[in-house]
């Protein structure tokens, strides 16, 4: 890989060297070189033969996101037993109240002993809907409330990592290739985190079936979703899924119905998990029954709700990302949509099929957005995502860099900015081509050329100042293909006057 350059003198042709022996030995023992101005201020031959510190960037990111990925995963931990701990209470608390009921018979009332007997019932294994979908408003507000801590950590700290890999660029000298934290499309999420208010309110309000996205917006969502395959062994917490497909195409009978009943009705979720495992995998001959769906989207297309398109056509036709993971088993996912279009987009998030991939888990299906919990914080951005980040801001600094002085902007800013992006490319990685070299020697040259003509026409103090101070970066990187005789009876002309 070429690197810029450790200082030396080029003088390409014999003759040159000789006379340069006859004119300026002298200066090369007075001055430390051939040139005998040096400017206090940074000078391009300053810019060029500074080194940035040695770094692994991969390595060097990846310290710093196990570091930060360390503190998430104590906080996990922290409010797990936070969450367990106040579960127990409020189990214990019922089974007292519940002795007190018994205690008293004759205050008994079927229909509240009946309540207090479908919440008491305990964790008895992994598909207990009692426990996995809570229906008590105190047991679901504790767990909004854990959620919401863990949300407002994680927006904390995945800012925190973000200041530490933008220290690591600054090091390294490229501190341009940092991100600004207004850059992350972070403001409207910190801002729905910090506002978000758990309720627990006794009614759960209906799902949100379609969302809007602005273009080039990435955002946060909470989707209820329900077990596909009864057989099957539940996904973890924190289990990453794909978006693989729609309900129409599994061809099952009711689910279109089901989902569109919990959507209106989420106090009803254990009754519609319960009827979708009843039902099971039973496929229908005809998987274009206009019966499918439910006046859900289809999944090819437009929906007949306003004009959305489901999420799975704009997930696997690209207009979308969706990065997703389970959320407390299987009850529900985080979900990160970004639209990558040029214009808004209407979504239906009710209907996509979700796979981890995995045979032996359960697929899940979505219902729609539950307002009920708070938005989930932004996951760190791991080394690899980073170190592409860079590399793309690193390429773009560098074109843009390079289209302004081959369109003739020979500025100083200009040909500084130029080296500081070819420099921050070599720190990040990048390996520089021979044309971006040619580029900068090109440049440079123009520049130099020019700059020795306004001294031959005006040969003042300070126009000898600017060419030499080009002359040295000239030199350094050598000239470009073709004009070294020039540059060398260009020196000799200039050193020649004493």
């Amino acid at each position: 890989m070429k690197r810029f350059p450790g200082f030396r003198v080029c003088l390409p042709f014999a003759a040159t060297a000789i006379l340069f022996l006859i004119f300026f030995l002298p200066l090369s023992f007075s001055s430390g070189g051939i040139f005998p101005f040096q400017e206090k201020s940074k000078t391009l031959l300053s810019l060029l033969e500074e080194e940035s510190p040695l770094s692994d960037l991969i390595y060097d990111l990846d310290d710093c996101y196990q570091r930060f990925q360390s503190i998430i995963e104590t906080e996990e931990r922290r409010l797990q037993y936070e969450k367990d701990k106040a579960l127990r209470e409020f189990e214990e608390r019922l089974q007292k109240e519940l002795a007190d009921y018994n205690a008293q018979p004759h205050k008994k009332n079927k229909d509240s002993l009946a309540s207090i007997g479908r919440i008491m019932q305990g964790i008895a294994s992994e598909y207990n809907l009692e426990a996995l979908m809570p229906g008590a408003p105190e047991e679901r507000l504790e767990r909004c409330r854990i959620s919401l801590k863990m949300a407002r950590f994680q927006l904390k700290t995945a800012q925190e990592l973000e200041k530490a890999y933008a220290g690591i660029l600054n090091r390294l000298g490229a501190p341009q290739l940092a991100l600004p934290d207004s850059s992350q499309g972070w403001g409207q999420w910190a801002k729905e985190i910090e506002e978000f208010n758990c309720t627990g309110s006794k009614k759960r309000p209906p799902l949100q079936t379609e969302i809007v996205l602005p273009p080039h917006t990435r955002r946060p969502f909470v989707l209820k979703t329900f077990c596909l395959d009864g057989s099957r062994s539940g996904p973890g917490s924190g289990q990453a899924m794909t978006v693989t497909g729609h309900i129409q195409d599994l061809g099952r009978k009711n689910l279109a119905q089901m989902l569109l009943d919990v959507a209106a009705n989420p106090d009803r979720e254990i009754d519609i998990q319960q009827a979708i495992w009843d039902e099971g995998e039973e496929e229908k001959d005809d998987k274009d029954d206009p019966e499918i769906g439910g006046g859900m989207p289809a999944a090819g297309g437009k929906g007949s709700s306003g004009g959305s398109s489901s999420l799975s056509q704009a997930v696997s036709s690209g207009e979308l990302s969706a990065d997703v993971s389970t959320r407390d088993s299987f009850t529900s996912v985080d979900i990160w949509l970004e639209n990558l279009g040029d214009e808004s987009r209407t979504v239906s998030v009710a209907g996509a099929v979700l796979d981890s991939g995995d045979s032996d888990v359960q697929r899940l299906v979505t219902a729609g957005a539950d307002k009920e919990n708070p938005p989930p914080g932004p996951k760190l951005k791991d080394p690899e995502k980073k170190i592409e980040e860079i590399l793309k801001r690193a390429e773009e600094w560098l074109r843009k860099a390079q289209e302004r002085v081959q369109n003739g902007d020979h500025s100083r800013e200009a040909i500084e900015d130029l080296i500081k992006a070819m420099r921050a490319a070599e720190a990040v990685g990048m390996d520089l081509e021979d044309s971006d070299w040619d580029i900068l020697r090109e440049t440079v040259w123009e520049e130099t050329d020019l700059t020795y003509k306004v001294y031959k026409a005006n040969p003042t103090a300070e126009n000898r100042k600017t060419l030499i101070e080009n002359m040295k970066a000239m030199d350094y990187i050598d000239p470009p293909e073709g004009k070294q005789e020039a540059f060398a009876n260009m020196m000799e002309d200039i050193f020649a006057q004493g």
